[in-house]
């Protein structure tokens, strides 16, 4: 089966609410912290290597995303 962006880009309001993280026990206020400071790490190191922001704003929405299927229990944010 061929994915494009389409079938995975829009997250319903019942998907946000119902994360891989919430499912695992986290709450929404340390979910929100977690995706802060992941943010934060990918713009401090854009800014360490120089890079673009267009750079570092894309690889904040990879973050996101990957997080919006992944729970931040099995794929530790700080590791």
């Amino acid at each position: 089966m061929i994915y494009t962006a389409i079938d995975t880009f829009y997250l319903t309001d019942e998907q946000l609410q119902d994360s891989p993280s919430r499912k695992d026990g986290i709450d929404e206020t340390t979910e929100t912290t977690l995706r802060i400071y992941g943010c934060d790490l990918i713009q401090e190191s854009g800014i360490l290597l120089r890079l673009p922001q267009a750079v570092m704003a894309t690889g904040q929405v990879l973050f996101h995303r990957f997080y919006c299927k992944k729970s931040f229990v099995r794929f530790n944010v700080k590791v």
